[in-house]
């Protein structure tokens, strides 16, 4: 039986004569009527029973039809559709329940359960979910009763089949969902059992064999492709049911990557395979008969391996409902997936990264389950074979948690930390590993990585509030338990409660929690170093916020804590976590050049603030002193520390007053936000006292001791400047931004505290909103002749004078002071206020040119038209009636100043629209239809008519965009097509662009905006899901219109193809293709509809050919290939336009076919090459090149598909395509004859631009004679026709080598191949072909590369070694080289020198000076001095390199020697030679980009794996990678002097000297002094602030020069004596004695503190170089290698510390000087 389901509407008129019963209601029920309806309807049945020959079974049977019309009508409001809803399924319950048998079959009949399934299925998303839910619920439920068995039984086979169908077909995504909910929804209910759903899915699927279960997901990556869409007509075949279930399994995992459809996929993979369980039986097993593995598993595998980024969804919603099921299916699974090589510590490189987080996954579904434990040993060599427990090592765990993708890192984390029991304490092993790997996950530059590890960390800190007071809890109750003990730490934030001298096993580890605790809070704090990343930044901030809301620091109000932590479980102490370091680190954010940033370190001030305020004193200043305090547990509890005796306090007034001189300084944005949060701080710390707000405004420094004063003083200040603003704008810009001001009012306005109470409080906060009122007048009044220019950015009504400010400087003083004054309106409450504001905003939105201001003014506007339609007052309310008649009046005014968006206007109407939408939306779109509709007064030239069509049309463009308004804007997307239709064909081109940009948002509105890339119509199959024709009744007969329908009725026109093309205009035809190819052909009108496209291939604009091409692609339907093709095809007499697009669309359709089918298109190569040979007469005899060229082109896809596929017999076939032409002949010989008659021509570049037609049948004849001469193996006939081309057509040369590369790799045959690009290097002087030629050798060399353990690949091909040295040889003196030219030289130097090292071993002294210059190629620079390569890639502290393809390609260059430094199964290459080149890979590891950083980290993770490895060991995050290496140079270079010097080089930060690494590179070991710039000028330096507007970003953003500076220290700690240069070392020594004593002297004379000069990175940067190196020295001297005495050093050391206590110096370098001279009294002691 055929399934229910048809795409059309039920056909409710042909059955409303259901035994002789009309309807012939014209109008639907109302809403009302339906609810009253349903209410009585027990009394019409009541009626009916007693009285069986009532009229009203007649009435009944009306209301039953009338409410299905309802139900299914378009355009009805959802709660309508509900009540027509729950009155069906009232009918239909009374009717199955009725004692009459006439009742019962007239009510419940076959049609009517049909017609209401259908409503189902269609209305499913125009409607609320619960009504929908009862509809399917009812259905469900009536087949239990009803009358007739045999027909409840065929309702119900059928509605599984047409759920069946409607999962697999993918053209009806909106009845995807109800179908996937109603399946589910019957199996769960045990409606149909899961043999009957397996029964269906035999006759759905008819073979097996041809779409194997592999490929249920075609390449784009969608389910339910037309490869697997079911004939539904098929009889059964004998298909087992484990096939069966995995294949349904496969297209349901094609789906769950859809959010729309995710919850019901997931629900009912879960219940289909729990009830398979359930109902396992010979018929329909759960276990696979060859594998006994669970049939969900090897479908889940092969679907994560297409579409990795389903495991979020699977792993959260699938996965444990399936791992439930069975604990022994769970461990059968996990065995499955690589565990062994995890347990064996054994997991490389080349193991999938999807199997590796499916693991990790599924362990930790595992261990809610209690099936995993992480053990602390090291490997384990197999699984325990007789516990069902799964023993993880937690060193294999470790090993993760370096990895270089960020998934399994999170993974791994994630496995580690999360738990379902929030009480279960943590091994210690587990959180010191987890110490020794946080910071990598900080770092992480990816934002969703680090939303998973600040989720991970909010569960860690969960697990260890409720671990701690559990165990408290146990132990007070149960006593001590034998617990393991693990590593004590005492640094850390001070924990409340006294620690007993013997601790007990549970006290000791409830000690490791709090020891991980206190390392945890010094961690984040210590990311908030000034030379951090945004990255690190930012996630210590909202770890810190996460930290503070959990309740572990009791200061903190109870209104910022979180749910769980103002009534769960408690902390048992408590920790002050404000500590001085992180009061300055905050402050110092506050000013950060990132928004986000800011506001997280200002968010934790404000909890500070508030923290003190709601504190029962009030301390004369707002914030302690930031200076070093000494805090006691007693002085923590109290909420905030007390000063230290003899430290200087500095509050946030001293704060805010240098943020302002920064301000000031620089004016710029950031700084101006910065400030205005400090001021937000302020109020803050004032909210909750009560103290009078007039009190003390006299007198003097008072003013941030209340809110009012603040309020005041921010004025004050504004008006200030806003009175130099008015007598000279430039000098304000230069010395006087208000920018922070205006900013600063705005958030303290907005606060909740702020408002109606405040304004009706006292006279004086009236008295401060009118002046805040009357500052956005005057901010107006000043900026208006800058922004309400027709072109503001180039616009300066200023006279030239002395200051240095530009026009771009005045432009966004202006417009920023707008931005920020529009907000202040927000505070208006009364009528006068409001209609001022609103006035204001309304009069700016109508005058302003400035797309940034009017974007901003148009908040203002909307929030004012919100408070008016939310006001109760009639008067307030009905100033949107005045604005709105005040918009359509400036439409009309406005008509003479036009531009393409309408600057303001558009937002005028949105905003009042906004406010009223159910009222106003009708009446606003009729209004400015009828504006849009008017005649055009076509008398003058185009600049002296008005337009107010074109400000309509904007109108109703921003209207269909808005996101607020898409629920009212909907119902109007047809009348907006139809007026967009008629916008088109204007004669005005102003009126036709409007026209045009309205139908591209509609067609966003129905699409999406995610326009596929390439137009590829596989793609496009999304946008086929997303619509429905029968929601918008007017889009057919619209399209049809757009595309001259009415012309293809006229039967004058038929007879001609190309009239109809060459008669509707392009912009009408171009956007009704567009839908038509994004939405798929309708199911009505459909043959009209593919006449008109066909029609369209005719066209003389080769843009509208290429559109319908494509559209006739994507409305085809992809099962009648062949039939799609032959209309395409036939030899009908045409015009050469409608060949050409009729060659494209099969082009197209071939191309589709390909990548859907997979395997299958041999089946259908037969078939279209018998359509292409009738056609050989356009490639003899036809005289337009490019009609033969998309011939050829054809050709050359049939043949380069069956050469990839290695599919001889197909190659034959197609080579002889063109045998009606000459059957003794093959198409070559054809292609070859073509070709000589080209040759025989001037050369391309001499002809006339008119021959580029001839010059693209040239490269497709070029690449088709390729393609048969690679089939024929006649490589030397290729090699002639690609040197011809070198030397004549260098673009088709590069074409063809390009291409070239991809289909020789395919062959298998890389050394015969190389060959074709060794002989273009040597014949081709093109440069651009020698470009080309070089690319696609290294291309080769790539893949051999990644081979070369498998074979002699690569080094078969760079055998050639000649072949390598016209590139690496040639003088640039001689040919300058291009940007391209110098990348692909350093890739093929890395390659060369390969060569001969594996050709020269061992590597002799000509080899190493080979190395030595390359090395110098990697690190320094070039002889032409024009490109310095050296500064271009690797000096990343200098950086000065933009290009990333130099750096790219260097790093690529030392990939290729990658072998060379570590060979397979052997140890690292430690010789002299290769020194320089590992410190070029150690800076590839901080390179700005990620690219470059992780293919350096491949390359360090292979060279410091074990020697035993022989696969591609996991590669590293790049900053493990880059300790590691560091600590290997010192280990191997110990007593290098080479890397002694170089190693000091960095510690200090000074660019290396050109005459120094000349003798470093040569492996000289001459002294050669540095000189070290003295501190004092690299503090000078440092300290000059960068006062323009517009500051410059770093080159790196990545680099943390601190790190750096200690990393570099550790080197030459670890470097032995032999090493040590005394010169250079005399130098280092002088360098920190005189650095110790200027940073001293410095901290002497001027105070410190927050934004003080220590905050500045660079200052801070060159403290800690100058701290690390005393470290050094002081080792050094420990060590014996004393240069300079320890007194001088430990005596500017002391003194540093000392003064810098007093004045506030950072707490980071006073923190680590105290480490410093604590190491050496310790070594002093031993």
């Amino acid at each position: 039986m055929e399934p229910i389901y048809t795409p059309d509407p039920p056909g409710l008129s042909t059955r409303a004569s259901i035994n002789g019963l009309d309807n012939s209601r014209s109008q639907l029920l109302s809403e009302a009527e339906l609810r009253q309806t349903a209410r009585s309807l027990h009394v019409l049945f009541d009626v009916l029973d007693h009285t069986p020959g009532s009229d009203e079974l007649g009435n009944i049977k009306l209301l039953q039809l009338d409410a299905l019309r309802v139900a299914y009508a378009i355009g009805i409001p959802s709660s309508h559709r509900t009540a027509a809803c729950n009155l069906l399924c009232a009918i239909l319950t009374e009717g199955l329940v009725a004692r009459e048998t006439t009742i019962s079959s007239l009510i419940v009949s076959k049609e009517i359960w049909q017609a209401m399934f259908n409503v189902y299925l269609d209305r499913f998303e125009e409607s609320h979910v619960k009504s929908m839910r009862q509809v399917l619920v009812t259905l469900v439920s009536s087949l239990a009763r009803w009358p007739y068995p045999g027909t409840a039984r065929l309702l119900r086979d059928n509605i599984v089949r047409t759920f069946l169908y409607l999962i697999y077909d993918n053209h009806y995504m909106s009845r995807l969902k109800p179908a996937l909910q109603g399946l589910e929804y019957i199996i769960n209910h045990k409606v149909v059992l899961i043999r009957d759903v397996v029964h269906s899915l035999r006759g759905l699927v008819p073979s097996l064999d041809r779409y194997s279960t592999e490929g249920l997901v075609d390449q784009s990556g969608e389910a339910g492709s037309e490869a697997v869409k079911p004939d539904i007509s098929t009889s059964e075949s004998g298909a087992s049911s484990e096939a069966l279930i995995e294949h349904f399994l496969s297209t349901l995992l094609g789906w769950v990557s859809h959010t729309d459809v995710t919850p019901a996929t997931s629900r009912l993979i879960s219940t289909f395979f729990k009830f398979l369980r359930l109902q396992s039986s010979k018929e329909v097993n759960f276990y696979h008969s060859v594998t006994m593995m669970p049939l969900w598993a090897s479908p889940l595998k092969r679907s994560l391996e297409k579409k990795p980024e389903s495991l979020e969804v699977l792993k959260r919603l699938v996965l444990p409902e399936l791992f439930k099921l069975s604990r022994v299916d769970l461990l059968q699974f996990v065995e499955d997936l690589p565990l062994r090589l995890l347990l064996s510590g054994a997991v490389h490189g080349d193991t999938s990264t999807t199997e590796v987080l499916l693991l990790f996954s599924s362990l930790q579904a595992a261990q809610d389950l209690d099936l995993v434990r992480v053990t602390d040993r090291d490997f384990l060599e197999s699984g325990p074979a007789e516990s069902t427990d799964i023993l993880v090592p937690l060193a294999a765990c470790g090993q993760f948690l370096t990895h270089k993708s960020a998934a399994i890192r999170v993974a791994t984390l994630h496995f580690l930390l999360s738990s379902d029991s929030t009480t279960k304490p943590y091994r210690p092993p587990v959180l010191d590993i987890v110490r020794d790997n946080l910071a990598y996950f900080h770092a992480d530059t990816e934002t969703a990585v680090r939303s998973d590890v600040i989720g991970i960390e909010r569960c860690m800190l969960k697990r260890l509030r409720g671990a701690i007071s559990h165990i408290g809890r146990t132990t007070e109750t149960h006593g001590p338990k034998n617990l393991p003990r693990g590593e004590m730490n005492s640094s850390g934030p001070d924990f409340e409660g006294p620690i007993p001298e013997q601790s007990s096993a549970s006290q000791q580890l409830v000690d490791e929690h709090k020891t991980f605790l206190k390392w945890y809070i010094n961690f984040l704090v210590s990311e908030l170093r000034p030379t951090a990343s945004y990255q690190r930044h930012i996630t210590a901030l909202k770890a810190l916020t996460v930290l503070l809301q959990s309740g572990l620091d009791n200061s903190v109000p109870q209104t910022f804590l979180s749910r769980d932590a103002q009534g769960g479980v408690k902390w048992s102490f408590n920790v002050f976590v404000f500590q001085p370091l992180l009061h300055r680190m905050l402050f110092d954010l506050s000013m950060d050049s990132f928004d986000d940033v800011r506001n997280a370190a200002v968010f934790l001030l404000k909890i500070r603030a508030s923290a003190l305020s709601h504190g029962q004193q009030e301390p004369t200043m707002p914030f302690p002193s930031l200076a070093e305090c000494s805090i006691t547990n007693e002085q923590a509890a109290e909420g905030f520390p007390q000063l230290q005796q003899g430290s200087r306090s500095l509050d946030v007034v001293e704060i805010l007053s240098r943020a302002q001189e920064v301000l000031h300084s620089t004016g710029r944005a950031d700084h101006a936000d910065g400030v205005a949060r400090l001021y937000e701080v302020l109020d803050q710390a004032c909210v909750g006292r009560t103290s009078n707000p007039l009190k003390g405004l006299t007198v003097e420094n008072t003013w941030w001791s209340s809110r009012f004063g603040i309020v005041e003083h921010i004025l004050h200040d504004l008006e200030n400047g806003l009175a130099l603003a008015k007598i000279n704008l430039r000098l304000a810009v230069a010395g006087a931004p208000i920018q922070g001001h205006l900013v600063a009012l705005r958030y303290i306005i907005i606060q909740p505290h702020f408002g109606a109470k405040s304004l009706q409080g006292s006279q004086g906060w009236k008295a401060l909103h009118e002046r805040m009122l009357a500052c956005c007048d005057d901010v107006w009044n000043c900026v208006r002749d800058t922004l309400c220019v027709d072109s503001p950015e180039g616009h300066t009504t200023e006279d030239l004078d002395d200051l240095d400010i530009g026009v771009k400087d005045t432009l966004s003083y202006s417009w920023r002071a707008l931005k920020e004054a529009s907000p202040q309106a927000s505070t208006g409450l009364q009528y006068e206020d409001i209609y001022r504001i609103g006035r204001l905003s309304f009069t700016q939105l109508a005058d302003l040119r400035h797309r940034g201001a009017f974007s901003a003014v148009s908040q203002t506007f909307a929030a004012c038209c919100a408070h008016c339609a939310q006001s109760p007052d009639n008067t307030i309310g009905g100033l949107l009636d005045i604005w709105y008649q005040d918009m359509l009046t400036c439409i009309q005014d406005k008509g003479a100043k036009v531009t393409r968006r309408s600057a303001g206007i558009p937002a005028l109407a949105v905003g009042i629209l906004a406010a009223r939408p159910q009222y106003m939306m009708l009446k606003n779109f009729l209004d400015l239809e009828e504006i849009a509709l008017r005649p055009v007064d076509e008398q003058g030239g185009p600049q002296e008519r008005d337009l107010p069509q074109v400000h309509a049309l904007n109108c109703v463009k921003n209207i269909y965009i808005n996101t607020k308004l898409g629920a009212y804007s909907e119902v109007h997307l047809s009348e907006g097509l139809d007026l967009a239709a008629m916008c088109l064909e204007s004669k005005i081109w102003a009126i036709r662009n409007c026209g045009l940009m309205l139908f591209r948002a509609l067609t966003d509105r129905l699409f999406g905006t995610n326009e596929p890339p390439d137009g590829n119509e596989l793609q496009d199959q999304l946008y086929t899901l997303r619509l429905s024709y029968d929601k918008y009744p007017t889009l057919i007969p619209l399209l049809i219109k757009l595309l001259g329908g009415n012309l293809l009725r006229n039967a004058s026109s038929r007879s001609h193809d190309s009239d109809i093309s060459s008669l509707v205009p392009a912009e009408l035809v171009f956007p009704a293709l567009d839908i038509l190819r994004r939405a798929g052909a309708p199911a009505t009108e459909d043959d009209i509809i593919v006449q008109l496209v066909m029609q369209h291939l005719g066209s003389k604009i080769w843009s509208i050919r290429e559109m319908a091409a494509r559209t006739y692609c994507s409305i085809m339907s992809k099962t009648e290939y062949v039939g799609s093709l032959a209309p395409l095809l036939d030899s009908n007499r045409r015009t050469s336009n409608r060949w050409h697009g009729n060659l494209m669309a099969v082009k197209l359709l071939v191309d589709q076919h390909f990548r859907v089918e997979k395997g299958a298109w041999q089946e259908h190569m037969t078939p279209l090459v018998t359509l292409l040979r009738p056609l050989s007469h356009i490639f003899v005899h036809n005289k337009c090149p490019f009609l033969t060229a998309a011939y050829v082109d054809i050709i050359n896809l049939l043949l380069s598909k069956a050469l990839l596929a290695r599919d001889r017999r197909t190659v034959v076939m197609v080579m002889r395509v063109l045998d009606d032409i000459s059957p003794a002949e093959s198409s070559c010989q054809e292609m070859e004859e073509l070709w000589n008659k080209m040759q025989g021509r001037a050369p391309f570049v001499d002809r006339r631009p008119m021959e580029y037609a001839e010059s693209l049948l040239v490269r497709s004849v070029a690449w088709s004679l390729a393609l048969h001469y690679l089939a024929q193996s006649r490589r030397a006939d290729l090699q002639k026709i690609l040197r011809r081309l070198s030397d004549t057509d260098s673009d088709t040369a590069c074409a063809v080598i390009r291409s070239l590369a991809k289909h020789t790799l395919s062959q298998g045959c890389m050394y015969e191949d190389s060959a074709l690009f060794y002989d273009i290097l040597q014949y081709s002087v093109h440069p651009k072909v020698r470009a080309v030629a070089t690319e696609g050798y290294l291309y080769l060399l790539d893949k051999a590369l990644l081979i070369q353990d498998n074979g002699d690949s690569l080094e078969e091909i760079l055998s050639r070694e000649s072949a390598l040295l016209p590139l690496v040889e040639r003088n640039p003196k001689d040919n300058p080289h291009e940007l391209g030219d110098i990348d692909l030289d350093l890739r093929m130097r890395g390659y060369q020198l390969f060569t001969v090292c594996c050709n020269n071993a061992p590597i002799s002294t000509e080899v190493e000076k080979n190395v030595v210059d390359w090395s110098r190629m990697l690190s320094r620079a070039g002889d032409d001095g024009s490109v310095r390569i050296a500064q271009a890639m690797f000096e990343i502290e200098t950086n000065v390199c933009q290009e990333l393809s130099t750096r790219y390609a260097a790093v690529r260059s030392i990939n290729a020697f990658r072998t060379v430094l570590r060979p397979i199964g052997g140890l690292p290459n430690t010789s002299s030679a290769l020194l320089g080149m590992y410190l070029a890979l150690y800076d590839t590891l901080n390179d700005d980009d990620e690219d470059v950083r992780d293919l350096g980290a491949d390359v360090v993770s292979w060279i410091i794996s074990t020697p035993s490895t022989e696969y591609s060991p996991h590669s590293l995050v790049p900053l493990d990678a880059s300790l590691r290496l560091s600590m290997f140079l010192a280990e191997s270079y110990s007593e290098s002097r080479q890397l002694f010097t170089e190693a000091m080089h960095r510690l200090t930060g000074q660019p290396k000297e050109l005459t120094h690494l000349d003798g470093f590179m040569r492996g000289s070991t001459s002294t050669v002094a540095a000189a070290f710039p003295s501190v004092k000028d690299l503090l000078i330096t440092a300290r000059t602030q960068d006062t323009s507007l517009f500051m410059e970003e770093k080159h790196n953003l990545f680099i943390d020069e601190v790190r750096e500076a200690e990393i570099w220290s550790r080197v030459l700690r670890l470097l032995s004596n032999a090493a040590c240069n005394k010169t250079i070392g005399a130098e280092f020594s002088n360098w920190i004695v005189c650095g110790v004593d200027t940073l001293a002297e410095t901290a002497k004379s001027e105070t410190d503190g927050p934004l003080g000069w220590t905050s500045k990175p660079e200052v801070f940067t060159l403290g800690m170089r100058v701290i690390w190196g005393a470290g050094v020295n002081l080792y050094w001297n420990t060590v014996g290698i004393g240069i300079v005495s320890d007194v001088r050093v430990l005596k500017g050391l002391e003194q540093l510390r000392d003064v810098g206590r007093k004045s506030s110096v950072h707490e980071m370098w006073i923190e680590h000087i105290g480490w410093i001279l604590e190491e050496k009294v310790s070594a002093n002691g031993n």
